[in-house]
């Protein structure tokens, strides 16, 4: 009996030992580290609906097979991303998420989403971003209403503060960069303008303006040409118009080529450009032609049938992309996906409210 009881002593003086030695080791170890769970796959922005404060990001995997909803959400403890999330754009290990109604940009890392700051002073109705050299350059439309307050705002992306803004024409919406050199489109904020900004970053001032054709409204850079699609004026302007493409020189920046589209209710948008080939969308459907041809294509490539109201559109590595918002603009939106080769619809998804942006983390 007492050789039990010392055994049995001595097994649970280890036992106590052991299990004070795996508390310890457990206590003292590292944090653990966010799995990186977006470094390869598709961003989905929902802007949400006006005044709801309920926009949202999803994620959708590489293969094109798997959806994961409110990730900025659920990397963040229930944090709330904002009012009408407008763009997003990658630099470095960063997001930069641009929250229209919010004034402010969201930003995270690109791979795990984790929040990393937040710029919230010295916005102004904040549309689209670009970066060179270690800054962020956002169009801001200022007031809506007010022509002579509009600018892109200059962000030092070590401190996430603004440093300067550099006064541009109504309505910038658009943004890219190539060599130092910003080409911004102007839309028109509340009103139509109908020219590109051309600031050099060495020393961000406008160095021009190309008059370009009634309200551009996207832009892309390939083979050192700037291709823009014009909008053209919308049925409730004075008089309605059509839109075209331009084709801009960058060396000389030129207008090199202009193509008309025949009806003043032809409104092109969302100008993309996949391996050499130039996609546009028109009326819901997607146009496409090569670089050279004379003349605008007159039959739709991909007619998207599935889709209620287009509100997000990209081609990417032989894909085609649309975001459709619901047709009354409320609940969840889809992704729809096409192989850019034939147009055949190879997968869609439930994403969030109103999906404006479809963005590449590769």
């Amino acid at each position: 009996m007492k050789i039990n009881n010392f055994l049995s002593l001595a097994i649970a003086a280890v036992a106590l030992f052991t299990s004070c030695q795996s508390d310890d080791a457990i206590n003292n170890m590292p944090e653990p580290v966010a799995e990186e769970e977006f470094s390869n796959g598709i961003f989905i922005l929902n802007e949400g609906n006006f005044g709801g404060g309920n926009s949202s990001v999803a994620f959708v995997d590489e293969e094109h097979s798997e959806v994961s909803l409110n990730v900025f959400s659920e990397a963040n403890a229930g944090m709330a991303l904002g009012d009408v999330a407008q763009s997003m754009g990658f630099y470095e290990d960063y997001a930069f998420i641009v929250v229209n109604v919010s004034n402010k940009i969201e930003i995270v890392n690109r791979n795990t989403f984790e929040h990393v700051a937040t710029i919230d002073e010295g916005l102004e109705n904040p549309r689209f971003l670009t970066f060179s050299n270690g800054f962020a350059y956002v169009t801001n439309w200022g007031d809506g209403s007010n022509p002579e307050d509009d600018f892109v705002a200059v962000i030092d992306i070590d401190s996430f503060t603004i440093l300067e803004n550099i006064a541009v024409e109504e309505g910038p919406e658009a943004i890219v960069e190539a060599n130092g050199i910003l080409y911004v489109a102007h839309l028109g904020g509340f009103s139509f303008n109908d020219k590109i900004s051309v600031i050099n970053t060495a020393n961000n001032t406008v160095e021009e303006t190309i008059i370009v054709g009634d309200r551009p409204n996207s832009l892309e850079i390939t083979n050192n040409s700037l291709w823009v699609a014009t909008g053209g004026l919308p049925s409730y302007a004075e008089q309605e118009t059509a839109g075209k493409i331009v084709r801009i020189d960058l060396a000389t920046g030129e207008i090199e080529e202009e193509l008309f589209f025949p009806n003043p209710t032809d409104h092109p948008a969302n100008l993309r450009i996949d391996n050499d080939i130039i996609y546009y969308t028109l009326n819901g459907d997607v146009y496409s032609f090569t670089a050279g041809a004379e003349d605008l294509p007159v039959i739709p490539f991909l007619e998207m049938a599935e889709v209620a109201s287009l509100y997000g559109f990209e081609v990417e590595e032989g894909y085609i992309y649309a975001a459709s918002a619901n047709a009354d603009f409320t609940g969840d939106g889809d992704l729809y996906i096409y192989d850019a080769t034939n147009g055949s619809l190879i997968n869609d998804f439930k994403v969030g409210i109103n999906p404006n942006g479809i963005y590449f983390n590769q």
